[in-house]
């Protein structure tokens, strides 16, 4: 089955109408009585916390794919392979008053068929002014996650996706800077809230989100509609194409949920190969989209099931040209030794 935008559209509507009166009332809880009460108790200025993991991991693999070849040609790792990574995580938060500083950093030591490996990342580091309840800023280098997937966010437009094979994996954030306002009301829309984010992109200044020497912005509106979580959200920059887009979430029951998310990118370049290893370029407007649900069973067991389709990504046949090239490649690393081919389709593939 092929979700077409139209589609998506129709059914998010769909969603928003109003949800038939129920016969008894509904348990509402009041977030800012139970703020309060959090900050009442929290009488520590500074908080401090972290955890030490060791985590083994066993891969296996088929040693006849295309792209296990284009991985290991020039190593000897057979069906089977290990990878030991140790991390340290360290987080903590000072308050003062209104103002307001987290940090979060992860050190790793991992040993694989690369040999050892070690790095130390500062993941987040900013401070946060909160004016009153209805308005607050942030600076420094800030991890934001817009969307409602569990697996891959399409509308993450200054983030960092995540690995749908380890979507709970900390990422690292960018330098930015954020203003956020809210407000409630008592009609249809019982919650409304804007961010705005600036986002620097200069010579070792969060140089890898995209093209240097531009100042990025990017919106999130954000509406409680009729039970509804509704965001739209817009990116404008020259380090990257505009694009917008809308996502999604409703209780459809107290133990399910679904959610939706839909993207669109203007002028996405993307490079294709071809069997012989030619290489060309286009530029088109790429929609992605995702559709999901959420349920918790009476055994506190939470089962997400997400369907998902990048525009971005290659189509059936610049996979099949791809591979072919993969494979013409490695017939001839093993008759003549040359590597040129296989090393192409490793720059291809990142």
């Amino acid at each position: 089955m092929r979700w077409t935008a139209g589609a998506v559209l129709a059914f998010s509507f769909f969603l928003l109408l109003p949800p038939a009166p129920r016969a008894q009332d509904e348990y509402k809880v009041d977030l800012g009585e139970i703020e309060k009460e959090i900050e009442s108790k929290s009488k520590a200025p500074l908080s401090l916390n972290g955890f030490l993991e060791f985590e083994p991991k066993l891969f296996g693999a088929d040693s006849d794919t295309a792209l296990y070849r284009l991985r290991f040609f020039d190593q000897n790792e057979g069906e089977t392979f290990e990878e030991y990574p140790f991390s340290l995580r360290l987080e903590g938060t000072y308050t003062a008053g209104n103002l307001s500083a987290f940090f979060r950093g992860n050190a790793e030591v991992k040993y694989s068929y690369d040999g050892w490996e070690e790095t130390t990342k500062l993941l987040e580091g900013f401070a946060t002014y909160k004016h009153n309840a209805h308005l607050s800023f942030d600076a420094g280098k800030k991890l934001v996650r817009w969307g409602k997937g569990y697996a891959w966010n399409p509308v993450n437009f200054i983030g960092r996706n995540r690995d749908p094979e380890d979507p709970e994996e900390a990422l690292e954030g960018f330098i930015l800077f954020r203003g956020e306002a809210v407000r409630s009301f008592s009609g249809p829309v019982k919650t409304a809230s804007l961010s705005a984010v600036a986002l620097p992109v200069y010579d070792n200044f969060n140089d890898d989100f995209g093209k240097e020497d531009h100042v990025n912005f990017a919106a999130k509106l954000y509406l409680l509609l009729w039970d509804t979580d509704i965001d739209f959200l817009f990116f404008a920059g020259a380090s990257r194409t505009t694009r917008f887009g809308f996502d999604f979430s409703r209780n459809i029951q107290p133990n399910f949920e679904i959610h939706g998310e839909w993207a669109w990118t203007s002028d996405f370049e993307k490079g294709a190969v071809d069997s012989r290893g030619g290489l060309s370029r286009r530029e088109y407007d790429a929609i992605s989209y995702l559709i999901g649900l959420r349920y918790l069973t009476e055994l506190e067991t939470t089962i997400i099931l997400e369907y998902y389709h990048s525009g971005q990504g290659f189509t059936e046949d610049e996979l099949k040209r791809f591979f072919d090239f993969v494979d013409t490649s490695y017939e001839t690393f093993t008759r003549t030794g040359q590597t040129g081919g296989l090393l192409r389709g490793r720059t291809l593939l990142k």
